[in-house]
């Protein structure tokens, strides 16, 4: 007697369910897994210039650009601490996270990174960050990108200088390294007073 085929639609009803499930699962790990983050609140540190990076002129509003300035200490350190938590890096005074400037990374201009809230997990893809061996921090679903310091000729020591998505590069790369510094290993002493006026190296 010859085999029955099951018909398209049956198989369609039994498998297709199993492979979202797979799908999401591998998904699942990928947001989850930590990737050389600290525990607890932090400074990202340029490799480059030694600056640590905070939404511009401590601003706590949604959309602010993050730029890379002199480190600060105690009360005055908030806005410079993140934390990560599950994929997003999150700021300590505006409770904002790391985001992709306008939702998408443009082919021909420039991509900025800024802070805005945070989104569900499903709608997180510009939000979702992680850290490379080599020093560089990634988009997680928009691979050969990273955070860059902005600026040539020296400009990229300017207190101030802008953070971009960028290529990763193989010439200048010490723009596209940073490292950790934990918040509980610095001295409880006073931080360099906050400028009057705000940078304005936004040219």
């Amino acid at each position: 007697m010859p085999k029955k085929h099951r018909p398209l639609k049956y198989l369609i009803r039994t498998t297709l369910p199993t492979l979202l499930h797979i799908n999401n699962h591998s998904k699942r790990k990928v947001m989850t897994k930590k990737s050389g983050f600290p525990e607890g609140w932090f400074y990202v540190k340029s490799k480059s210039n030694y600056h640590v990076l905070e939404p511009h002129c401590l601003s706590v509003n949604t959309g602010a650009r993050i730029v890379a300035t002199k480190q600060r200490f105690g009360f005055d350190a908030d806005s410079q601490l993140w934390k990560y938590d599950n994929g997003y890096i999150v700021n300590k005074a505006s409770g904002k996270v790391f985001d992709i400037q306008g939702g998408y990374i443009r082919t021909f201009h420039r991509t900025y990174l800024c802070q805005w809230d945070r989104k569900p997990l499903a709608e997180a893809s510009t939000q979702h960050w992680t850290f490379l061996p080599g020093g560089s921090i990634t988009p997680t679903f928009h691979e050969g990108f990273v955070l860059h310091l902005r600026g040539r000729f020296g400009r990229s020591n300017h207190e101030g200088a802008q953070v971009l998505i960028h290529q990763i590069k193989d010439d200048n790369h010490h723009k596209q390294t940073w490292f950790f510094e934990p918040e509980q290993s610095q001295p409880k002493i006073l931080s360099p007073p906050i400028p009057k006026e705000c940078p304005d190296y936004f040219a």
